[in-house]
């Protein structure tokens, strides 16, 4: 199972050193190492398909980027002659803005987006099969664009080998989910009781 942490930075608050290709290695259940997993995808075989699916899906979530990459901060390499050395972060450039925005000013909310259909796309191109969770779904975003986040991520689990589980406590949220994807927990004492659309329809 690999868990995302929707109301959580999902690697907003990390850099990495990639000198080095084995610098990219990580534990693909680690959702912080966005970074590495960008990276692994970048060189993967599946490369511009990988580029080109994180363009689309953060589209079609209302963020239109013509470019996605890594790159050292511009508050990092003003005044440097050896930017190799300096840590890196990932980048967009916004197809409305002249210039491109750092990982740090990227906002949280659209961060997290970027971070969780980085790793689901590259984890269905590289075929890695898993179970999916992802908790507080929607968490920073609005109303629309979560909504169109949490179609997005079940289409593309059902062409998919992946088990996706999201939990959420926000009522828009479950209003945009079809209930045959319910699951209602109810707690008594000590016991959790489960009710979906096989045995409570």
């Amino acid at each position: 199972m690999t868990h995302y942490r929707f109301g959580g930075s999902l690697g907003k608050d990390q850099l990495a050193f990639l000198t080095h290709t084995e610098d990219w290695d990580f534990n693909f259940k680690d959702s912080s190492k966005v970074i590495s997993i960008f990276k692994k995808g970048e060189t993967a075989d599946f490369r511009q398909e990988f580029i080109a699916a994180i363009k689309k899906d953060m589209e079609g979530i209302d963020y239109r980027i013509e470019e996605v990459g890594t790159a050292s901060l511009k508050v990092m390499v003003s005044g440097k002659d050896n930017q190799t050395a300096l840590p890196v972060g990932l980048y967009v450039k916004e197809t409305d803005l002249d210039d491109v925005t750092d990982q740090h000013e990227i906002s949280q909310g659209m961060f997290r987006a970027l971070s969780l259909i980085l790793q689901l796309n590259y984890s269905l191109l590289a075929k890695i099969p898993s179970c999916i969770l992802i908790d507080d779904i929607g968490e920073g975003l609005d109303y629309e664009r979560s909504k169109k986040l949490i179609y997005l991520i079940i289409q593309k689990a059902k062409k998919s080998a992946v088990q996706l589980i999201m939990t959420t406590n926000d009522r828009f949220v479950m209003n945009k989910t079809p209930l045959e994807y319910w699951s209602v927990i109810k707690r008594e004492k000590n016991r959790s009781i489960f009710y979906n659309y096989r045995n409570a329809k």
